[in-house]
C-alpha cells in the first residue's frame, strides 16, 4: 500500500507533502467525498498509526498530521459528515418488544441474530465484539452483570483480531451492565444451544455466544453469525416496528449511536466512564457518539422558552 502511495521512496523519507498528494489524488481518482469517517478518512488515520509504530526505525515525524482532512483540504472543499440515525427511546421499547415475542415463536436456531441486536441495544457494543462474545464473559461488577471483553472477530479474515480496536493485545474492558430480561433470557439461550448441540453432535469449542447454529457447517468451523444477519435482521424488524429512521441507514452501529447518544444526555453522566464502556477515549465518544437525543428536544424547547419568558 505504501508502494502505491510513494512509489519507490523509502518509507523514512516519506513526507506530509507526499501524503497530501496521495489524498488529493485519491478523490480525484475515486470522485470520493472529503468528510469526517469517510473512506479516505480511515485510510489516514490508519496510516497515521502505522507509521505512529516506527519510531524505533527511524521515521521520527508522522507524515500524516493529527487532522489530516482540514490540513490536507480547504473548507470549501469538504462535504458534511453523513448524519446517523439515531432510536427513540419510544422505538427501542417497540424493537425489544417485538424481538421478545417473535423468540417465543421462533425455532432457537433462530435466536442468536435477535439475541445480539438486544446486547447492541443494552451495551452499545460494536458488531465484531458482540461477535466474539464468549459465554464465560459475562461477569459480576459490583450489583451488576457485564461482559469483560478483550477480543473482537475479523470477517474478512474469519479469525479473531487478537485484540479490541485501538487497544493493545490482551487489554480487556467492561461493557455497560445487561438488563435483567436480557440476562435471563442469555441463560435461557445458553441451555438451548447446548442442547442443539448435543443432538446434532456438534461443539462450542470456543465458548462463543454468537456461534453459527443456524448453518450446521459453518458451526462446525467455529464461526460466529455474520455481520450482515445482524444488519439484515435489524433492518427487518425496524421496518415492522415503523421506525422511523427518514431514509438514514440503520445496522449494528445505530444501536452503538443510540446507547452512546442516552448516555450524553443522562443528567450527571461521567463522560469518562461512558467512553471507557463503549472503548473509546473521551474526545472521539465526544466528537463521534454524542449526537442531539431527540426524546430531550422538546423538552430542552420548553426550558428554553420558559427561561427567556418576558
Amino acid at each position: 500500500f505504501i508502494i502505491a502511495i510513494c512509489g519507490k521512496k523509502k518509507v523514512k523519507d516519506i513526507k506530509e507533502k507526499d501524503m497530501r498528494s496521495f489524498a488529493r489524488n485519491y478523490i480525484s481518482t475515486h470522485k470520493a467525498t472529503v468528510a469526517p469517517h469517510s473512506t479516505l478518512d480511515r485510510q489516514l488515520q490508519n496510516l497515521r498509526s502505522y507509521f505512529a509504530t516506527l519510531k524505533e526505525y527511524g521515521v521520527l515525524k508522522n507524515p500524516i498530521p493529527m487532522k489530516p482532512l482540514t490540513k490536507f483540504f480547504r473548507r470549501d472543499e469538504m462535504s458534511a459528515p453523513v448524519k446517523k440515525y439515531v432510536f427513540t427511546n419510544n422505538e427501542i421499547d417497540v424493537l425489544k418488544d417485538r424481538i421478545y415475542r417473535e423468540l417465543g415463536v421462533t425455532r432457537i436456531s433462530y435466536w442468536t441474530t435477535r439475541i445480539a441486536i438486544l446486547i447492541a441495544l443494552d451495551t452499545g457494543m460494536r458488531p465484531q465484539e458482540i461477535q466474539a462474545l464468549k459465554w464465560s464473559q459475562i461477569t459480576n461488577d459490583g450489583k451488576f452483570k457485564v461482559f469483560q471483553i478483550n477480543d473482537s472477530w475479523s470477517e474478512k479474515e474469519k479469525h479473531l483480531n487478537g485484540h479490541l480496536k485501538s487497544r493493545p493485545r490482551g487489554e480487556s474492558r467492561l461493557t455497560l451492565p445487561l438488563s435483567e430480561p436480557l440476562l435471563q433470557l442469555l441463560e435461557k439461550f445458553h441451555h438451548h444451544q447446548l442442547e442443539l448441540l448435543k443432538e446434532n453432535k456438534l461443539a462450542n469449542s470456543n465458548d462463543w455466544l454468537m456461534l453459527n447454529i443456524t448453518d450446521y457447517n459453518l458451526c462446525s468451523l467455529g464461526y460466529p453469525i455474520t455481520q450482515k444477519s445482524m444488519n439484515d435482521m435489524l433492518k427487518q424488524l425496524s421496518k415492522k416496528v415503523g421506525v422511523n429512521n427518514q431514509n438514514l441507514n440503520v445496522s449494528m452501529y445505530t444501536c452503538r449511536h443510540t446507547v452512546a447518544t442516552k448516555l450524553g444526555n443522562t443528567p450527571g453522566m461521567s463522560y469518562p466512564w461512558a467512553a471507557s464502556r463503549l472503548g473509546h477515549s473521551l474526545k472521539m465518544f465526544m466528537r463521534t457518539y454524542v449526537h442531539v437525543d431527540e426524546d430531550r428536544n422538546e423538552e430542552m424547547l420548553n426550558l428554553f422558552i420558559e427561561k427567556n419568558k418576558l
